[in-house]
């Protein structure tokens, strides 16, 4: 038996399994689907690579505010204790303060939430790390002054913050004797910043962090407390 339906030609034997055979111009359609399939498949694949690997090209900076000296977690009072102190907030999480203090052989960088009550809460202490644009395929280590931004993995309207971090680096804990991390946290990530590095000699990392991943700061915090 045989029949024709919009130039597809179906032919079919009795107690035999429907065969269908398609037209070239079918053909062609076929193979246009399928190359675009393909290139759609890629492109996400190629998509996820580099978010996992170094996403700031990809992932959208947020335009971090930094607040003003003299004001907020830097205090007059504690800018005539310390050497350093600087403190931003989230543009799209405003109680998320990212803060840098310290002195001149010691500056500690850590994420805390500003309450109601105006008390700074500590979250957790991080490394901060730095994509300069100007300088292709390096990362550095992010001193206060050369921080200008953070990479966030996804845009505003999350329910919780994600920041771009990392356990797997090599940064010694030895360079930073004159810190101490809270005495549950027993690993420190690596945080991706956007920044202009003074000091590219010295703050080069031999041995950047490539996997970068989104976390969240409570999900940092849970795989900080484990050794």
């Amino acid at each position: 038996m045989t029949g024709h339906l919009n130039n597809l030609t179906i032919e079919m034997e009795m107690n035999k399994p429907m065969q269908l055979f398609a037209t070239d111009k079918m053909y062609g359609l076929i193979e246009q689907t399928r190359f675009a399939t393909r290139q759609r498949l890629a492109s996400i694949t190629r998509f996820f690579c580099l978010l996992l690997l170094l996403p700031a090209s990809l992932a959208h900076a947020d335009n971090m505010t930094a607040i003003p000296r003299g004001s907020g977690f830097c205090t007059e009072d504690r800018m005539a204790e310390e050497d350093y102190c600087h403190e931003w907030a989230l543009a799209s999480a405003p109680s998320i303060r990212f803060v840098a203090e310290g002195y001149s052989d010691g500056i500690e960088y850590g994420f805390y939430k500003l309450q109601g009550n105006g008390h700074y809460e500590h979250i957790i202490r991080v490394y901060p790390v730095i994509r300069d644009s100007s300088r292709s395929g390096a990362l550095f280590w992010g001193y206060a002054w050369d921080i200008h931004d953070i990479v966030l993995p996804g845009k505003d309207g999350r329910k919780e913050v994600e920041v771009l971090a990392t356990f797997e680096h090599t940064i010694d804990e030895d360079y930073f004797q004159e810190v101490e991390s809270p005495e549950w946290q027993k690993r420190i990530p690596a945080v991706l910043f956007i920044g202009r590095t003074t000091q590219p000699e010295i703050a080069q990392l031999p041995r950047p962090p490539r996997k970068f991943k989104p976390s969240t700061l409570n999900g940092l915090c849970s795989s900080a407390k484990r050794q």
